[in-house]
């Protein structure tokens, strides 16, 4: 599986929104391993931008 649908398989697991047919073709695709890699680092991603976000928003006040 290459990374970027490694990536919106994470993404769209993260909104909980997929069609039953494109849900399974990723299951059967994709290693437990680099899925949870990839979740880990989106996850860490999306924390650091939140963080920034209400830094920056803090600062500004």
């Amino acid at each position: 599986m290459n990374p970027l649908r490694l990536i919106v398989t994470v993404l769209w697991g993260f909104f909980g929104l997929r069609r039953g047919q494109e849900h399974m073709r990723d299951l059967q695709a994709v290693r437990p391993v680099p899925l949870i890699l990839t979740g880990v680092v989106l996850a860490a991603g999306l924390v650091l931008l939140l963080v920034s976000l209400a830094h920056w928003a803090v600062s500004q006040a």
